[in-house]
């Protein structure tokens, strides 16, 4: 049952129209004047309001406008009932929000007419806007849903990035390991190579010897120090530091050229941090050896004195 709220000061016209709207199935509602009418309105939740303009305490343009403040978020369809037939009045009610016009003394016909068809515009109005808001949180949904689905497809995506990132910097430390080791390995090897050469030394000074002795002494020492030894020591050290760091020789050869193997060695055992000592040792050569190596190579590379040498070589990974 429609509820239909009625502001009209004119008693006798207010219960007529109460009477006709009863009888055609309405519940109406009644009101003597416009601030009793604001109130039954919010109370009520009207389906349509019939309101007289000319009113002692509130006139129907100030009643409309309140209440079209106050009902912001329902649509109310608001009829003027005055006996004024000017156009200026007509037009200022329309501009304020109003949706028809029921001039004094109008008809039982013109009365249900107006409010019938007010009534189910504003029925079809609120089920086309129930209808879009259904589609438009259908559709808020569905691309909620495409958005998570986008999102979890990432989310795995950079999972598995970081589960390849996790594996390459492991095996990347593996390999920075081995190649430590290498490098151990070979200043060991030169620590054995250069103590068995002291032992020769020491042993050919014996004069307890027999030439058999010292000639075979003699070519065990000439074997010792043959570089080829100490060489393929660099090479198993750069094979090792080429597994861990594919690309540093390539990046580092692409802007200086002409550098010798030993440079090559130098560089590589630079970037992993040996120290002067440990590279003295790996390269089978003085401290000052190491110190003016890396003064040559400095100045191949164009670099000055103030120049951060180990930033460089690090720069080329």
């Amino acid at each position: 049952m429609k509820k239909i709220l009625i502001i009209e000061d004119e008693q006798e016209l207010c219960d007529s129209i109460a009477e006709i709207l009863k009888f055609e199935g309405y519940a109406p509602f009644q009101s003597e004047n416009g601030h009793n009418g604001l109130r039954l309105a919010n109370k009520l939740s009207p389906d349509l309001i019939l309101c007289d303009i000319v009113m002692p305490d509130l006139d129907g343009y100030e009643v409309l406008k309140r209440f079209r403040n106050e009902q912001k978020r329902k649509l109310v369809p608001f009829i003027f009932i005055t006996a004024l037939n000017e156009r200026k009045n007509y037009r200022q009610g329309m501009e304020m929000g109003a949706d028809d016009y029921l001039t004094k003394p109008f008809t039982r016909k013109e009365l249900l007419n107006a409010i019938s068809s007010r009534i189910e515009k504003y029925s079809n109005l609120e089920e086309y806007v129930g209808r879009k808001i259904y589609e438009t949180e259908r559709d808020i949904e569905n691309r909620i849903s495409i958005l998570k689905d986008e999102v979890n497809e990432k989310s795995k995506y950079i999972n598995r990035i970081n589960a390849q990132k996790e594996h390459l910097g492991n095996c990347l430390q593996k390999k920075e390991q081995e190649l430590m080791q290498e490098a151990l390995t070979v200043i060991n090897t030169n620590n054995t190579i250069s103590n068995l050469k002291s032992l020769i030394q020491a042993k050919l000074k014996n004069d307890n010897l027999t030439a058999g002795q010292k000639k075979l002494l003699a070519e065990l020492k000439i074997k010792v120090c043959k570089k080829n030894i100490l060489c393929n020591n660099w090479l198993r050290f750069q094979l090792k530091f080429n597994q861990a760091h594919p690309d540093f020789l390539s990046n580092l050869t692409a802007k200086y050229s002409g550098f010798t193997q030993y440079e090559l060695v130098f560089l590589s055992a630079t970037y992993t941090g040996l120290t002067t000592s440990q590279m003295a040792e790996l390269l089978n050569i003085s401290e000052d050896s190491v110190r003016k190596s890396r003064y040559r190579i400095k100045k191949k590379m164009g670099l000055s004195r103030e120049d951060d040498f180990l930033k460089i070589v690090h720069s080329f990974n």
